[in-house]
């Protein structure tokens, strides 16, 4: 008995020594819980945790992510969860603390936020034997924000006027440069001295207002450089975000963007040792820990940019780099039990059901869903020129979708054009929408609708008459030769667009439109307003019915009692249009601020029979 009691208490303790050890070799092991390259490039995965983790202190996420893998219970490197909804871990889940408490709050669709880009040009010519040729040229696309959502979003509108100062301060210095360096060096070899700045709108909506600036520019040498950055920016307090405020796992992050860009690029692949991918690696971890890293928040995910010769390994061939991450990408967190949460925080995962964004000619897309199964998965669009002749006019446009051809259009041409993607949730319809000037008068709108198989269909192409502006601005006029040119069609459901009729005279006028589910264009608004200030002055006495002061116009709402009070004008008198019905009704103001109103004679150019120039001057009608 007393051997058998010393057999047992041998074994014991044999067995509690070998216990210490192991949890002594998993304490010494300070990759643990993390994911960590091996010697032969494969992948491993713990989902042990590094330490307790109490109800009052942050949960601690278990797990490691490959970019192109989700964590399962067992995870494995070629494994992808997908899920199609917000997931649980179970029935009933505990609620999430501390960082990850985003998860567990609901989020109203946020509203979308009225912006434009400009456009400010300016340059030098010079005159040779034969024709004068340009040597210098600046640009720079100013983002305007309507003055209805300057007065709702203060800080944001502060924020954009601070970046337009900053950019028109860039570009005039780079003229003053180029014009020093054109005055001792003369001409560029077969090329010009130029900068050009602009900005995409990528997200204007209550959570984020996310932009794409590209920059490019050329002053001697080699090459032109161009460079991509994003910016986020929050419309309330006007600050711009920083990845920390956007992701849920920063500390994976810099592998998952690397993985990324290696598997979209092959930037690496041929590097045996990974020096430059460790490099890299290393370089995106600083980038993410001093919240340095370059990224826009879209209606499909988040984007990181990387400019040229950014990243160890790359060259100007590389071009600028980006990787895209979807909202549809999780992670494991550790709260007492593993649960799957958003990569990205739940606030700007939340999008609005319809939305547009534009496009540029060459630029390659990433589009949630486009033409697969709704998994989250992206694919590729691309709208790009045929061609172009010899002053710089587009000739045709083609599609591709995931690299093929889909769509080719030689009669889509022009010298000036706004495309958009307009993605509309609720119908699940995605079109692409091309505003087209052929010439000074002569606007015509394409609408070409993707359909799941990657089949596009085209409407016929129509005379819509209308130009989208929907910033009405001025900004620096004195500082520039040329005045804006405004290019946005932003929000689906009311757009302000510029139209020319003859109703009184030929003018402009501004109302609101949106695209229907058919990608159509449909005026929205009862009345336009006439765009520009233009007094008329009365050559002749005139009756007019007058508006009673107590119902006077509420944004688009009909205006009752409009002949209950008729009133005499004199001879000398001034009136100012001011609204239309783009039939025969105008709306007019008096010095005295009162509104009027006439209606036009079915006969064109006549108001209660009489010719209108002989009853106002300053009648102007276009030839």
């Amino acid at each position: 008995m007393k051997k058998f009691r010393y057999l047992l208490l041998t074994c014991l303790l044999i067995m509690a020594m070998a216990l210490s050890a192991c949890s002594g070799d998993t304490d010494d092991d300070e990759t643990s819980g993390r994911r960590r390259r091996k010697d032969d490039d494969t992948e491993e995965v713990s989902t042990t945790p590094t330490e307790d983790v109490t109800p009052t202190e942050e949960p601690a996420t278990t797990y490691e992510i490959t970019p192109t893998a989700e964590p399962t219970e067992t995870p494995t490197p070629t494994e992808e969860i997908t899920p199609t909804e917000e997931p649980t871990p179970t029935e009933d889940p505990a609620l999430i603390t501390g960082k990850y408490a985003d998860e567990d709050m609901d989020y109203d669709l946020p509203e979308l936020i009225a912006l434009g880009v400009a456009s400010r040009s300016d340059g030098e010519w010079s005159q040779d034997s034969d024709n004068y040729h340009q040597v210098i040229a600046v640009s720079f696309n100013p983002v305007l924000i309507s003055e209805e959502d300057k007065v709702k979003y203060p800080a944001l509108a502060e924020t954009l006027a601070y970046q337009r100062d900053e950019d028109a301060a860039m570009i005039e210095d780079d003229f003053r440069y180029y014009r020093d360096m054109y005055t001792e060096y003369g001409e560029c070899e077969d090329a010009l001295y130029f900068t050009y700045d602009s900005y995409n709108i990528l997200r204007a909506d209550s959570y984020v207002v996310s932009l794409e600036n590209v920059n490019s520019s050329y002053a001697g040498g080699a090459h032109p450089y161009t460079a991509k950055k994003g910016v986020s920016i929050d419309p309330v307090t006007g600050e711009y975000l920083k990845i920390s405020d956007v992701c849920n796992d920063c500390d994976s992050l810099a592998e998952m963007i690397a993985y990324k860009l290696e598997e979209k690029y092959g930037l690496w692949s041929d590097d045996g040792d990974s020096e430059f991918f460790d490099k890299a690696i290393d370089y995106i971890a600083d980038q993410i820990a001093n919240d340095q890293i370059c990224f826009a928040i879209g209606n499909e995910g988040v984007t990181f940019y990387f400019s040229p010769y950014e990243l160890d390994g790359t060259s100007y061939a590389d071009g600028n780099l980006s990787a895209t991450f979807s909202f549809y990408d999780t992670i494991v967190v550790d709260d007492g039990e593993p649960k799957l949460v958003g990569l990205f925080k739940k606030k700007y995962r939340t999008v609005p059901e319809k939305y547009m964004r534009t496009l540029s000619l060459g630029d390659e897309l990433e589009v949630r869903n486009l033409v697969s199964d709704d998994d989250g998965e992206f694919d590729t669009l691309n709208v790009y020129a045929l061609g172009y002749d010899e002053w710089g006019d587009f000739r045709g446009v083609g599609i591709q979708i995931n690299g093929e051809t889909v769509f080719e259009n030689e009669q889509i041409y022009g010298y000036e054009s706004d495309m958009y993607l307009y993605r509309n949730d609720i119908n699940e319809t995605t079109f692409i929408i091309i505003h087209l000037v052929q010439d000074s008068e002569d606007d015509d709108m394409f609408v070409l609708a993707i359909g799941d198989d990657g089949i596009v269909t085209e409407t016929e192409s129509e005379y819509y008459g209308i130009s989208p502006v929907s910033i009405i601005n001025r900004y620096g006029e004195e500082e520039w030769d040329n005045d804006y040119s405004y290019k946005t069609l932003f929000d689906p459901d009311g757009f302000l667009a510029l139209t020319r009729n003859d109703v009184l005279g030929t003018n402009f006028e501004t109302g609101k439109y949106c695209i229907n589910d058919e990608g159509r264009i449909e005026r929205i608004s009862k009345y336009l307003d006439f765009s520009s200030g233009f007094e008329l002055t009365l050559k002749q006495d005139f009756k007019a019915g007058m508006i009673d002061p107590e119902h006077m116009f509420n944004e688009d709402s009909d205006v009752p009692g409009e002949f209950d009070i008729e009133v005499e004008l004199t001879a000398g008198e001034k009136i100012y249009p001011k609204k239309t019905d783009g039939d025969r009704l105008v709306f007019f103001t008096t010095d005295n601020g009162e509104w009027g109103m006439f209606q036009m004679d079915e006969q064109f150019g006549y108001l209660n029979g009489v010719a209108v120039w002989d009853i106002f001057d300053g009648i102007i009608f276009a030839d």
